[in-house]
């Protein structure tokens, strides 16, 4: 638990000196204060729980204003699957809006925070504009996971900060 704190600490000192970072669907939640009462990474002034339903389905959004996943007006299919709901829905600069429902998720800084799955792949430019603000999601995810692995062989079950700081 604690290792995860000190990630958590860590993740939010990254989005604060102005990283981009991008979070989809379980990530919304996981970059609020809280979820069910536990504590998260607190980079968002939003709070999260289980809900009873789960919440599925596509979504044509459209990006109220520029992020560092897409400019003002861009529409992008994604999808919801998830069971969290993140009070409040949105924050002052929402991520996402759609036909029919309420904006949704967080712009702040170089984060973009949505329960909303995008489909990289099938929309690269995505992808292309998140390098370009800083880093790449398959660079991210092979540091983190090399940083797994350094823990595993040390004989630890989580990735500390160091473990992804060795591994960067």
């Amino acid at each position: 638990v604690v290792q995860g704190l000190r990630f958590a600490v860590a993740v939010a000192q990254f989005a604060h000196d102005g990283w981009p970072v991008a979070a989809e669907g379980i990530g919304l939640p996981w970059l609020a204060r809280d979820f069910d009462g536990r504590p998260m990474c607190a980079v968002l002034d939003a709070s999260a729980r289980t809900g009873e339903q789960t919440v599925a389905g596509y979504r044509e959004a459209t990006a109220p204003t520029t992020s560092s996943l897409a400019p003002a007006g861009a529409r992008i299919t994604g999808y919801k699957q998830h069971r969290a709901i993140v009070t409040p829905r949105a924050g002052q600069v929402p991520a996402w809006t759609w036909s029919g429902g309420n904006p949704e998720g967080f712009v702040w800084r170089q984060v973009h925070a949505s329960q909303l799955g995008l489909h990289w792949a099938g929309a690269p430019e995505i992808a292309r504009r998140f390098v370009r603000y800083g880093s790449s999601p398959r660079g991210a995810q092979a540091v983190l996971l090399a940083a797994k692995i350094r823990a595993l062989f040390e004989g630890r079950y989580a990735a500390a900060v160091d473990d992804v700081r060795t591994s960067a």
